[in-house]
């Protein structure tokens, strides 16, 4: 006897919303089970806050540009996907990092690892810290490894071990600036837990990493080893974009139903099952239901779980991602502004002969500049008018990649991320 399919609803068709329909219908699959997948999204286009611009031949990531590289759940997936041959790392040259302290741009010390000093001689050498903070930061060398068990924010964790000006100068703009968010906020825990590790293993924060402690606190169950040419590099991406993700999954979800430019407002249970409302009035019915939308609006969808109000108060911030297609008589870079007491942390990258700081093996003509710049209590994509622009070190746009002008932004987004 035929069996009727389970119908599920997933509600968000970002990332998390299209693997979380991937992965059930292969686990459907596997264990036969009839499936029918209807995956509703808010936005006009699928994949969240992923948006690839590809114009005259430029690669240009509108929302994030790579994802961690020691991150094995988008490696198992990208596998799963066959879009492994697709990966790039950075290149060697766009490893090189300045800081902006002082007006004056200080090459970020050699032997930096995320901000973190692990060569002695030229962090001895850098004008970016004082000598007393120097001091402070090598006392990681014999302070004891932490007694305390549980988390800790990334800031304290830093704080205790390199010292505040370390930290601040050093680290901040570094990671900070990787999750947009507030150091002395982000959790240990939930995004470098392998630190903790290699204080446990190695007492010494440099000392463990100038052992190679971040590759040997890798998790158990990690991906299969990259080739060769991926293995050094901390960031990943694909040819032709984040964006091939996203495509490859919705060619690998064609049976499902995707809809797009769709809010779903209300979930509501009955003895028959849920109902998940759309704000246009259509109703979906759905055996089960995956909620993939951000932790704000889970508040909405089920206002009569106390957990949910929880996440409702996740803080989110604002990223505003400027991308300039000029022929600027610059030298490529990447440029970290702590900016302490200002709005934003600034981020810049140059890029020569390809977009990004990526081996996707395009030549171009000329350089492509991609500003970013977020901070925590700034509404970034609150200020759309070029007044506000200005007032952030941002230009108004003119609407044209790979023009030869000599002012304007060429692509201007605004988006905003969970804290």
């Amino acid at each position: 006897m035929k069996r009727e399919p389970r119908h599920v609803v997933i509600a968000g068709g970002g990332i998390t919303g299209l693997s979380a329909a991937f992965y059930l219908r292969k686990l459907c699959r596997e264990r036969d089970i009839p499936l029918r997948l209807t995956v509703v999204e808010r936005a006009q286009t699928l994949g969240g806050k992923i948006r690839t611009l590809r114009r005259d031949g430029h690669v240009i990531e509108r929302g994030p540009d790579s994802f961690l590289a020691r991150k094995t759940a988008i490696l198992d997936l990208t596998r799963e996907l066959g879009l492994e041959p697709e990966l790039v790392p950075t290149r060697p040259e766009a490893g090189v990092s300045y800081i902006l302290r002082g007006g004056e741009l200080h090459r970020m010390p050699g032997g930096s690892m995320l901000g973190i000093p692990t060569k002695l001689k030229p962090f001895l050498q850098s004008g970016l810290v004082s000598p007393a903070g120097k001091a402070r930061a090598a006392l990681d060398l014999i302070l004891p490894s932490r007694k305390e068990s549980g988390d800790e924010s990334l800031g304290a964790f830093f704080r205790r071990r390199l010292g505040d000006e370390v930290t601040e100068t050093l680290v901040e703009p570094i990671l900070a600036g990787i999750y947009s968010g507030d150091l002395d906020r982000l959790s240990l825990q939930a995004t470098y837990p392998m630190f903790h590790e290699v204080e446990r293993r190695y007492r010494s924060v440099i000392r463990g990493l100038k052992r190679g402690g971040l590759q040997q606190t890798a998790q158990p169950n990690a991906a299969p080893p990259l080739p060769e040419h991926l293995r050094r590099s901390l960031f990943l991406s694909y040819k032709d974009g984040l964006s091939a993700l996203v495509e490859k999954l919705e060619n690998a979800l064609s049976d499902a139903s995707l809809v797009s430019g769709e809010e779903i407002v209300r979930v509501s249970s009955s003895p028959e099952g849920l109902t998940l409302e759309a704000a246009s009035g259509t109703a979906y019915r759905a055996d089960a239901a995956v909620l993939a939308v951000p932790a704000f609006a889970l508040g909405k969808l089920l206002p009569n779980l106390p957990a949910a109000q929880a996440f409702a108060r996740t803080p989110y911030v604002s990223v505003a991602n400027v991308v300039f297609g000029r022929a600027l008589p610059l030298r490529r870079f990447g440029v970290r502004d702590p900016a302490p007491g200002r709005p934003f942390h600034h981020g810049m990258h140059l890029d020569f002969v390809e977009v990004g700081p990526y081996r996707t093996g395009r030549p171009h003509a000329h350089p492509v500049l991609r500003r970013t710049g977020g901070r925590p209590g700034v509404d970034v994509a609150g200020r759309r008018n070029d007044h506000r622009r200005r007032e952030a070190g941002i230009a108004g746009t003119d609407g044209n990649p790979g023009g030869a002008g000599s002012g304007g932004a060429d692509q201007v987004d605004a988006v905003d991320a969970p804290v």
